[in-house]
């Protein structure tokens, strides 16, 4: 939302400068946590336009939260291009799924005063991801140093930002009476992750350990692009249980299906006897999203198995997690 969105603001974390050759990401160390706790790892840059040509060609790339660029590393060596553009990183940072945290990057004194630009977030798992729920009242920040930490004034009025993946939001704001600034956050990543059983949080990509979203599949490549290519035209469950769902998905991997073949779905032990029921509407929805989501509204998870795609609860799943391979 590069137009009009307007961000809230919140405090803190440590970050480094970004050069316009290179993104450079330090992790920090991930802190105490849960055994089996469920954690966001947040990488993001945060975009400074230093004058309002600055600002008109980051406007003029068209880089929108709703139509973002996904997967794309391209954005933020085109913004390091741009004159009057300069780009901070966050340190990496491990939230809590659900709980809101803080995300900032720091602008070194060197380039002009050990600023701190943040934000507060509430990471939630979605049907296409990870979202960060921005919504805390925007911070304008005035004469700040690196001593004094800046002198913060809030004011009133609250909003509400959804920022996916490669989505480019504003952080509105302007510092000192003559210099207009624009500040802009670009999520580079944020994969949810469980802790193990020791209280450990995996690297984000590896297994087991990372969540995704609802239809965050792992597995055999060509099966799950085949799954993306069957689109629902409308779904709609009212009070369905999970047998249903699948039984009705089954019908339209096979009706859908481009190479005629149909999907193998099932569900586990736990999930087929579960007495919850989904309600839930979509429309032109691809499989794993439809099975995805109606998994995650009754706290189960679709996930890969051989050639075919199965339900199963979070119990299991955590139990299968746990069990140590003879």
């Amino acid at each position: 939302m590069c137009r009009a969105a307007q961000l809230a603001g919140g405090v803190v974390a440590a970050g480094i400068f970004l050069t316009c050759a290179c993104l450079q990401l330090q992790a920090a160390p991930p802190p105490s946590v849960q055994a089996g706790g469920k954690y966001v790892v947040i990488d993001c840059i945060l975009v400074e336009c230093a004058s309002t040509e600055a600002i008109e060609k980051v406007v003029a790339m068209g880089v929108k939260n709703s139509d973002a660029r996904k997967g794309s590393q391209s954005v933020p060596g085109e913004l390091a291009m741009l004159p009057g553009v300069r780009l901070f990183a966050s340190g990496r940072t491990y939230a809590p799924l659900e709980t809101e945290s803080k995300v900032g990057a720091t602008r070194p004194v060197a380039e002009g005063g050990g600023l701190t630009y943040h934000f507060n977030t509430f990471p939630v798992v979605t049907p296409d991801g990870v979202t960060l729920i921005i919504r805390r009242p925007l911070k304008e920040i005035r004469g700040a140093t690196a001593n004094s930490g800046g002198n913060v004034k809030s004011e009133s009025n609250e909003t509400v930002v959804n920022l996916s993946p490669n989505g480019l939001v504003v952080l509105d704001g302007y510092e000192g009476r003559e210099l207009p600034r624009r500040r802009y956050i670009y999520l580079l990543s944020a994969v949810a992750v469980q802790a193990d059983a020791s209280g450990n949080i995996p690297s984000p990509g590896s297994a087991p350990g990372v969540i995704g979203g609802p239809d965050g599949l792992e597995g055999k490549p060509s099966l799950k692009e085949r799954a993306t290519k069957v689109v629902i035209p409308s779904v709609e469950f009212n009070n369905a249980t999970m047998t249903e769902v699948v039984e009705f998905c089954r019908a339209k991997a096979k009706q859908h299906d481009p190479t005629g073949q149909g999907m193998t779905l099932h569900l586990s032990a736990g999930a087929a006897k579960s007495q919850a029921r989904v309600t839930l509407s979509l429309k032109n929805a691809t499989l794993t999203r439809t099975l995805g989501t109606a998994a995650h509204l009754v706290d189960m998870r679709l996930h890969q198995e051989d050639n075919s795609f199965k339900i199963s609860t979070q119990k299991e799943l955590e139990a299968q997690r746990y069990t140590p391979k003879p």
